[in-house]
């Protein structure tokens, strides 16, 4: 089985293609491109499960680092940081 492309092989690979006639994309879009990619790629085979709620859900967002959080968890982590916030007077 070969060796899964590492997110800056994948830029590499991204920014070689001949993009003419076609859209052009800023640096910071192709690196998050490439992330979203190899996420997806060595993700599990199961996508749907949330790694912070342990369930599964139908809409999970690959987190980079944080791995794949569902939109309940994500609502409830704003929802906390605006808590916070207020409680620090900003």
């Amino acid at each position: 089985m070969p060796k899964p492309l590492t997110t800056q092989q994948l830029y590499d690979y991204i920014c070689a293609l001949d993009w003419r006639g076609h859209i052009e994309m800023p640096e910071t879009d192709l690196w998050w491109l490439a992330e979203q990619i190899t996420l997806r790629l060595s993700a599990k085979p199961d996508q749907h499960l949330c790694e912070a709620c342990q369930e599964y859900k139908e809409i999970v967002i690959a987190m980079g680092k944080a791995g794949f959080i569902c939109e309940e968890c994500l609502s409830s982590g704003s929802e906390q940081a605006e808590e916070t916030r207020n409680l620090l007077g900003g």
